[in-house]
């Protein structure tokens, strides 16, 4: 964790503040590196130096006592190290009135540096940006303030079915938030009859936790349904009364071990593995094997999925990747109960480009059996295609659902007007035309290009 961050979390600022860095730049000069401050220097001296706050900071790091947040929709995750409330104690907290240079400085005080004063007067230095944007500002806190007019007309999408393109650093989770809050408040859907789809646990619990920010004091939020497509399917098929267990590495490894042999393939478990992974994803077709990392010989894929499907269900077992395909077909075959079914009655859909071809067929079966469908994501931004995501989901969504209320988010909160206009010149060169994105920050500085000799001079300018 960068030092800064800790420096800033003692000092109830930011790790980009003026304060940060001048505690920041008078540590590393009385201290040494910042690395030797992280790992090794005595707790003692950086307390003499830096203040007890930013002493107990670096001990609780050390010990692992810290709290990980996760993060979302273009917001990076970040520790907690102290608890609310424990930075309100005044005692040994960092003083921050600074002295005059070269005056000496009290124990827990920082001395005035002056000289990155001077960046301000070089040509192209960076304009300061403005405060931050209501939205901004909402999107690290809730959904409190007010939507822009393309998140707003999502909002008030009552079609069957809403698909919205939103670029990066467009409020896409802030939508989602806006979206599930209006269906409650002001449409009155019952909590009961939404299900929110996220790609991860941790964006499900921020998701969750988002929600219960906009119904302070209410417990309603805890009755819509959030979670993962795994998740989600794990629990119907239990409700269903489905009996299996989830198979665990080691057995999945022992039999494509056993498919291999009994079949003499000549690719390891991993390759097998990855292939039958794909496979149940819907990338790679069961019985064409085109595509043959696996060395198979015609008909040879289909046929080792087969008996590697058939060593799982002699055991009771089922992979992650089943779970989806055997939602599918129970709600494909009428065989779920309609009270089962009832959360999905309004059905949402982050990150939509992640999705799978099996992912995309079960979101259409479970909204031939319920109401609306809003799905929200950015074909530019798909980059699972190794696990079988497919970025042209969107062009198959909007060609099959050509009623769909679509609206794209392109005021962008997040980058400065230059790091938008390169991007955009370079994404544009994707398939499907110019794209757009409307900067709302002040402007910054240049971009740099850098033109290495080689992929390694590359790497090492990178690092």
């Amino acid at each position: 964790v960068p030092l800064p961050e800790l420096m800033a979390e003692a000092l109830g600022t930011s790790a980009a503040s003026q304060k940060t860095a001048r505690l920041y730049q008078h540590a590393l000069c009385e201290l040494g590196d910042e690395f030797r401050i992280l790992r090794h220097t005595s707790l003692d001296d950086i307390r003499r130096i830096c203040g007890r706050r930013t002493a107990q900071a670096v001990g609780r790091l050390r010990d692992g006592k810290v709290d990980w947040r996760p993060g979302y929709d273009g917001e990076y995750g970040r520790l907690q190290i102290f608890a609310p409330g424990e930075l309100d104690e005044v005692e040994g907290q960092l003083s921050l009135t600074l002295e005059p240079a070269g005056t000496g400085h009290a124990e827990g005080t920082v001395p005035q540096i002056t000289e990155p004063a001077k960046q301000a007067e070089e040509p192209g230095a960076a304009v300061p940006a403005p405060e931050l944007t209501d939205l901004t500002a909402a999107s690290k806190s809730g959904v409190s303030a007010p939507l822009n007019p393309a998140q707003q007309k999502a909002l008030l999408s009552a079609a069957p079915v809403t698909a919205v393109i939103a670029g990066p650093g467009t409020g896409k989770t802030k939508t989602l938030v806006s979206m599930i809050l209006h269906l409650l408040k002001e449409r009155g859907v019952k909590a009961g009859e939404i299900t929110a789809v996220t790609f991860t646990r941790k964006a499900a619990a921020e998701l969750k936790q988002r929600l219960a920010q906009g119904l302070p004091g209410s417990r309603i939020s805890g009755r819509i349904q959030t979670g993962t497509f795994h998740s989600l399917c794990y629990a119907l098929l239990k409700k269903c009364g489905a009996e299996f267990e989830l198979a665990d590495d080691g057995f999945r490894e022992t039999a494509a071990g056993q498919v291999i042999e009994e079949m003499s393939l000549s690719c390891s478990t991993a390759g097998l593995l990855g292939w039958i992974s794909l496979a149940k994803a819907g990338a790679v077709p069961h019985a064409d094997d085109s595509e043959n990392p696996c060395g198979f010989a015609d008909g040879q894929g289909a046929d080792a999925l087969l008996s590697y499907n058939r060593k799982l269900r002699e055991k009771g077992l089922l992979e992650f990747d089943d779970l989806l395909a055997e939602a599918l077909r129970i709600i494909r075959a009428g065989e779920v109960p309609a009270k089962l079914l009832r959360p999905f009655s309004y059905l949402l859909v982050d990150e939509f480009q992640d999705i799978n071809a099996v992912q995309y067929e079960l979101i259409r079966a479970l909204h031939e059996k319920g109401k609306e469908l809003f799905v929200i994501g950015d074909p530019d931004q798909s980059i699972y295609g190794f696990r079988g995501s497919d970025s042209r989901c969107f062009d198959r969504f909007l060609e099959e659902f050509p009623q769909a209320d679509v609206i794209r988010l392109e005021e962008n909160y997040r980058s400065s007007p230059e790091i938008l206009a390169g991007a955009m010149a370079l994404i544009s060169h994707n398939p499907g035309g110019t794209r757009s994105l409307s900067p709302t920050l002040a402007p910054g500085l240049p971009l740099r290009i850098i033109q290495a000799e080689s992929g390694l001079e590359e790497s090492i300018f990178i690092a």
